[in-house]
């Protein structure tokens, strides 16, 4: 008697576990049936996907133009000022030297200064106050010393010795730097800060 008991309950509850499992396979199946249908359907497709990413996409290259249109428009506004000085210095191919060592501008001047690199190594130009030649330098040298400056590869060191820098320029390439000179005359050294080059590749800006 109690083992048809037990055997009604078991049977009843495998009966259960079955519709459970049944009504979960068949909810499962309409959601595929309804993701199928999602990413077939051409409108809906566009609503959630397709318009969302163009949008994003256009938002990025607007951002992206607005900002080059703006240094456009403000780098032209200081190449049409009066009195503007322009000056090109170039690095000299496997000799680790400017080929301009010096060049003068007046007090206060705007200054264009257009810097090449023909090398086959990366160079800047970065242009200190004056008197702070060995101290810019002893830096750079400490951050030879950290992996991390290494792995950045920038060296430029975070003093207020430093007035004005082009970025590490590659092979090849070239950046223009462009500033208006120190209302203080006195002789301002420009030099390479490229681990073991500000030694010997360095020049003097002249501000009369």
């Amino acid at each position: 008697m109690c083992s048809s008991k037990v055997t009604g309950v078991d049977e009843e509850l495998e009966g259960e576990a079955e519709k459970v499992a049944s009504d979960h396979k068949d909810s499962t199946g309409e959601k595929s049936a309804h993701s199928e249908e999602f990413f077939k359907n051409a409108k809906w497709r566009r609503r959630w996907i397709i318009i969302p990413l163009a949008s994003l996409t256009a938002g990025i290259y607007g951002f992206i133009f607005s900002k080059k249109l703006f240094y456009w428009v403000k780098n032209r506004q200081f190449d049409q000022q009066k009195g503007l000085k322009i000056i090109r210095i170039s690095a000299v191919k496997e000799r680790l030297l400017y080929d301009l060592k010096q060049f003068e501008v007046r007090a206060g001047q705007p200054v264009k200064l257009e810097f090449v690199n023909p090398d086959a190594i990366s160079h800047n130009l970065v242009i200190i106050r004056p008197g702070t030649k060995e101290s810019v330098g002893l830096e750079v040298n400490r951050m030879i010393a950290d992996p991390k400056q290494i792995e950045i590869g920038r060296y430029i060191p975070e003093t207020d010795a430093i007035l004005f820098h082009t970025e590490m320029v590659p092979p090849n390439s070239g950046e223009t730097l462009r500033f208006i000179a120190p209302k203080e005359p006195g002789n301002y050294p420009y030099i390479c800060t490229f681990p073991g080059h500000w030694t010997i590749m360095k020049g003097v800006m002249v501000v009369k």
